[in-house]
């Protein structure tokens, strides 16, 4: 049985995490839009066919790091997602036990 208190926890969670959350989510998004000018911008360095300075963008330092940094903002932004998940679990949990509850005359 999922009590009144785990409710409250998962609600308080919630409020107090909204804008965290909302700014992990922005970040993952503007780093995986900003791979495009990372990879153009080394692009640009190299000379060579298209394919050829394709090749050398991707496997270049600066490269590297941004998705690494990639990596880190979607981290966040899915710790975020399934901690929302699991509180929004509780309480959609707590609801079903308090109308069964009801159902069977228990309060």
């Amino acid at each position: 049985m999922i009590t009144e208190e785990q409710v409250e926890q998962a609600v308080t969670y919630l409020r107090e995490n909204a804008k965290a959350a909302a700014k992990a989510t922005a970040e993952a998004r503007y780093l995986d839009d900003f791979s495009k000018v990372v990879k153009s911008q080394q692009m640009k360095l190299f000379e060579g066919s298209i394919a050829n300075r394709e090749m050398e963008a991707y496997s270049s330092q600066a490269y590297q790091e941004h998705l690494k940094a990639v990596e880190i903002a979607q981290g966040r932004d899915m710790y975020h997602r399934h901690m929302i998940n699991a509180a929004q679990t509780v309480i959609d949990v707590w609801r079903t036990e308090s109308s069964n509850e009801r159902a069977l005359g228990k309060i």
